[in-house]
């Protein structure tokens, strides 16, 4: 499992101009995917925490707000809305797949 290319960097781009990053993921296990994102346990490296993302940090280490739930993506949008003060216009919401684009444009997009 690794980023689709040049994600790494843009994400490192990011942090580095102290923009903050949001993680979105719907899940039927939201405590096991926070687990991956910001602890290494006993058993190991989790997934999240092994993507390096430099020499020095992980995805979890410059990720500023985590949305991980079982729901639609405009909820997990919301959700990171009244967590960072950002209105939506200030915002930008990137993922591989359509029907969530459509989901967030439905509720945050006019």
């Amino acid at each position: 499992f690794d980023f689709y290319p040049d994600v790494r960097e843009i994400l490192l781009a990011l942090h580095e101009a102290e923009i903050p990053i949001a993680l979105a993921s719907s899940t039927w296990a939201p405590e096991l995917c926070a687990t991956c994102i910001s602890n290494v346990t006993d058993r190991g490296r989790k997934l999240i925490r092994i993507m390096k993302m430099d020499e020095k940090r992980t995805l979890g280490d410059i990720v500023d707000y985590q949305e991980l739930i079982t729901s639609q993506k405009f909820e997990h949008f919301r959700r990171i809305r009244d967590a960072s003060g950002y209105s939506y216009e200030q915002m930008i919401f990137i993922d591989d797949e359509k029907h969530n684009i459509d989901d967030v444009w439905i509720v945050c997009g006019e």
